[in-house]
């Protein structure tokens, strides 16, 4: 059964494997969708070579970053942005010597085996790669995964989901934004917005980059000036509902557009603060649709890339 999969820590709240078993559910379509918890990074190899009818990954926190070198190729825009969340896995032809360590594990991928449970973590063997194996594969990740006919393509689908998603709350006024966070949904982010002419500053708690600065920052006068403000930290995600980022929010106003990543709950505390004030609000379930979709197409090659 041809399969996906999403790899990360933690999964247990994650979007991915519910929508994609009720799509394959409502279309008839005799595919899968598992979790893979990865502690470690340094297993991808395991998940790839154990699990022989996966054919593409979705990445999230905290690997869009981290999952690149492990990668044979990278898709030119989600190198720009420095972050991937789409993994198209190909499998050219079987290379590797007789006598390799590596099995389907357990039938579980046999045509007749049920669907998952929904968030269901499917466990990883750490015996499915000898010592020898796991050295060779981090000092060149490409090479080691061509002796088995395996290619790992990087692609980034936040960039189209965000961008789709907040394009229609965009007024003539919104000329410049802050992102709350720096990690690889962030990146997405700042990439889509700098592709839309807006001025972009990132606010992190360890700010020292070009374009960072720190919430102590956060001053009236700039809050007035920046009237696009987006989460993309986890804060706020449940079961942590009460939390959300150190943002003046006494100081939001009609004029601003507040936009929250997080989608579980429906309503986070960010946005409910800057309501609260009277802003637009808008939290990621749309981004998270779109950017699925268009992984789903990258992994079956119905547009090109």
């Amino acid at each position: 059964m041809r399969t996906y999969g999403l790899i990360g820590y933690p999964l247990a709240h994650s979007f991915s494997q519910r929508y994609f078993t009720d799509k394959f559910l409502k279309e008839n379509k005799r595919e899968r969708y598992l979790n893979f918890e990865l502690e470690d990074i340094g297993r991808l190899p395991e998940i790839v070579l154990s699990h022989k009818e996966l054919a593409g990954l979705n990445v999230t926190i905290p690997y869009k970053e981290r999952i690149i070198p492990l990668l044979s190729g990278v898709d030119a825009e989600a190198a720009r942005i420095g972050a991937v969340n789409t993994i198209r896995i190909t499998r050219i032809a079987h290379r590797r010597i007789p006598g390799e360590p590596l099995q389907d594990s357990q039938g579980e991928f046999s045509g007749d085996s049920p669907l998952p449970a929904k968030n269901s973590p499917v466990p990883v063997e750490h015996s499915a790669l000898s010592q020898e194996d796991f050295l060779r594969f981090h000092e060149n990740p490409g090479r080691f995964l061509e002796e088995y006919g395996i290619s790992l393509e990087g692609f980034n689908t936040d960039v189209f989901g965000f961008s789709a998603s907040i394009a229609g709350l965009l007024k003539p006024h919104h000329r410049r934004a802050l992102i709350l966070g720096s990690g690889g949904a962030s990146k997405a982010v700042k990439y889509a917005l700098s592709g839309a002419g807006i001025d972009v500053l990132v606010v992190s708690r360890t700010p020292g980059a070009p374009g960072t600065i720190g919430y102590d920052g956060l001053t009236r006068d700039l809050t007035n000036e920046f009237t696009v403000v987006v989460n993309a930290t986890p804060l706020g995600t449940f079961p942590r509902e009460e939390t959300c980022p150190p943002f003046p929010y006494q100081w939001i106003s009609p004029c601003h557009l507040l936009y929250d990543l997080v989608y579980n709950p429906e309503e986070t505390r960010f946005l409910a603060l800057g309501r609260k004030q009277g802003a637009t609000v808008k939290n990621g379930y749309e981004m998270l649709v779109l950017q699925a979709e268009k992984a789903y197409e990258i992994w079956n090659e119905t547009t090109p890339h």
